[in-house]
């Protein structure tokens, strides 16, 4: 196992926004390694954190007294192991070390970061479980610290949920349902269970539009609005709505469907809407 050891972060901006974190790093195998993150493989990294830190809950209900201990422990390995990033890596950045893409790999004890740079070195890192609140709280800190507002919100706005199809019902009575499939990479489809039709009511009960999520189970209602107004708002599908006044109402979709079987997906979705609709709209 190539396990983290320490850990630091670098940000780079223009004077207009965020162009890139600095990530060095440190492993049982590697004695240090640097690459760039641009904002888009931020959120993947910050994605994947926020689902190794929902394992470490889930394994600290299980054993609350050994997993804090070793919480600690992790916590205060890493924080006497920070690395230095230093002002000529943030000022002349080298190109060959942008992370192109992102994987995360699930193990039984820990998680593999996989980094695939712009000169095709592939970085491969394990995390254990443990170690997540400390990654999760660095990442927290320097998008915050960026003081870049939509920074912040691509890093943020996005880590309980996976968009799987956006759908515009108007022409539902002629043509059909247009729909738009989300390209999502197979680890990030991975790490939610359940899938979710949400639909999107005006005020005189007419359902125009949905999406078909998959999300972490019992999303409270304020960030189902939140959801809904952040697809409406960056979805080209959904562009004839943004100024429309919407209600947001989500329903689990049976688990049995598949991601492969958008037929059902899509006539489950079809019928919460109808379900949903007043009568006077029907």
């Amino acid at each position: 196992m190539n396990i983290l050891t320490g850990i630091n972060t670098g940000i780079i901006k223009s004077p207009d926004a965020v162009l890139a974190l600095a990530l060095k790093m440190q492993s049982v195998l590697i004695a240090e390694t640097l690459m760039y993150l641009p904002p888009d493989r931020v959120q993947d990294l910050v994605f994947a954190v926020f689902c190794g830190y929902r394992r470490l809950q889930m394994v600290f209900r299980e054993d609350p007294e050994s997993i804090r201990a070793r919480t600690i422990a992790d916590t205060e390995r890493l924080n006497n192991r920070t690395l230095s990033v230093t002002l000529d890596e943030i000022q002349n950045p080298n190109v060959a070390l942008r992370v192109t893409d992102f994987v995360m790999k699930y193990r039984q004890d820990r998680v593999t970061f996989l980094f695939f740079l712009q000169n095709e070195e592939v970085i491969s890192v394990d995390l254990t479980v443990t170690q997540m609140e400390f990654l999760l709280n660095l990442l927290l800190a320097t998008i915050h610290k960026t003081g870049d507002a939509a920074f912040v919100s691509l890093a943020l706005q996005a880590n309980d949920f996976i968009p799987f199809y956006t759908v515009d019902f108007a022409n539902i009575g002629s043509s059909g349902v247009n729909y738009n499939k989300f390209n999502v990479p197979a680890w990030k489809f991975s790490a939610f269970s359940d899938f979710y039709s949400l639909v999107m009511i005006q005020e005189d009960g007419d359902i125009p539009c949905g999406a078909i999520i998959k999300a972490l189970p019992e999303l409270e209602p304020s960030r189902i609005k939140a959801i809904g107004e952040l697809l409406v708002n960056n979805n080209p599908l959904l562009a004839p709505y943004r100024q429309r006044t919407l209600a947001f109402t989500c329903e689990k979709i049976a688990p049995e469907v598949r991601e492969e079987e958008m037929e059902k997906l899509l006539r489950a979705h079809i019928q919460h809407r109808v379900t949903k609709m007043s009568p006077s709209t029907c």
